[in-house]
């Protein structure tokens, strides 16, 4: 997360979601209807910027995962990290920097440790993808 080399160019989606493509994976890309298990390493920061992301929430360290029905919009998923997935493969990791409006929005949430108009870097990695 430290730093991104400046000749890799980051994916940014219309949304405003920055993709950086770390492992391709393999099989076919997870679509809308598919169920996506991931693990995550989540930082946040209010700059723009790789090198002050604070950690604040992960689950790869043990063997739970979140599970994701793509396109059914749960309550309980950031619309960026749904959107982040969109297209992964199985193995697949990737880095998605979610805008505040894609994440916790101007409120933040004080029971994840989330600022109001927080920048959130996530690092995803699928763990099982269901079609």
């Amino acid at each position: 997360w430290v730093h991104v080399a400046p000749h890799i160019a980051l994916l940014t989606t219309k949304s405003g979601i920055r993709i950086l493509e770390v492992e391709m994976g393999i099989g076919a890309p997870a679509i809308k209807g598919d169920l996506i298990s991931v693990k995550t390493k989540m930082f946040s920061t209010t700059d723009d910027g790789w090198k002050k992301g604070r950690h604040i929430f992960s689950n790869s360290s043990d063997d739970e995962v979140v599970t994701i029905a793509l396109g059914q919009k749960n309550p309980h998923v950031l619309p960026g990290l749904e959107e982040g997935v969109f297209k992964m493969r199985q193995g697949a990791k990737r880095k998605l920097v979610l805008i505040p409006k894609l994440a916790y929005g101007s409120e933040g949430d004080s029971e994840v440790g989330v600022e109001g108009n927080a920048i959130v870097l996530l690092f995803v990695e699928v763990v099982d993808l269901k079609k």
